[in-house]
C-alpha cells in the first residue's frame, strides 16, 4: 500500500492524540526552562575560557613579533611565525568554547569539550611553570591556565557544578 493510497492521514488522527499535543509541547518548554539554571555555570566556564583564549590568541596573532621576545629573552623576532601558529590553535579552541557555551559541561556531559580544555590548560600551565627564566608575565599566564585546568578537572571528575548545588 503506497502512502498516497493510505486511508490514514494526518487529518484523521484520533482526537485524544490531538488533545495531548499541546501538553507535550508545554512539558518540553517546562523542561527547557528547568535546564536554563543548570547550564549557567557551564556557560560561564565556557565563556571565560573562550574570552581568555581569544584575547591571548589575537594578541599573539597580530603582535607575536613583539610579545615573544619580551616573554622569552633571546627569542628572534624573525621566528614570530611560531607565535602565530600558537595563536591559530588558541583562536580555534576559543571558537569551539564559544560554540559550546550553551551545553552542560561535566561528568559525561560535554566530555570532548572538557577533555580538550583540560589538556590545553594543564599542559600549558605545567610548561609555563617549568620554563627557565620565568618572567612575571609567564607566571601570570601560567597561573591563569592553572586555575582553568583545575576548573575543567573538577568539571570532568565531579560532574556539572549546578547539580552539586541542588543537593
Amino acid at each position: 500500500m503506497s502512502i498516497a493510497r493510505s486511508s490514514h492521514s494526518i487529518r484523521s488522527l484520533p482526537a485524544p492524540c490531538c488533545r495531548r499535543l499541546p501538553v507535550v509541547i508545554q512539558r518540553s518548554r517546562d523542561q527547557i526552562a528547568s535546564l536554563a539554571p543548570q547550564t549557567m555555570i557551564s556557560s560561564l566556564i565556557s565563556r571565560v575560557s573562550a574570552l581568555l583564549l581569544a584575547a591571548a590568541g589575537l594578541a599573539m596573532l597580530f603582535a607575536s613579533d613583539t610579545i615573544l621576545p619580551q616573554l622569552l629573552p633571546g627569542f628572534l623576532p624573525s621566528a614570530s611565525w611560531l607565535g602565530q601558529l600558537i595563536a591559530a590553535a588558541w583562536l580555534s579552541i576559543a571558537l569551539f568554547n564559544w560554540n559550546a557555551r550553551d551545553t552542560i559541561l561535566g561528568g559525561i556531559y560535554g566530555r570532548p569539550a572538557v577533555n580538550l580544555n583540560l589538556m590545553l590548560y594543564l599542559v600549558s600551565a605545567l610548561a609555563l611553570f617549568k620554563a627557565p627564566g620565568r618572567t612575571s608575565a609567564i607566571f601570570v599566564l601560567g597561573a591563569l591556565f592553572g586555575v582553568m585546568a583545575v576548573v575543567y578537572g573538577a568539571a570532568m571528575l565531579r560532574g556539572p557544578f549546578d547539580r552539586l548545588e541542588a543537593r
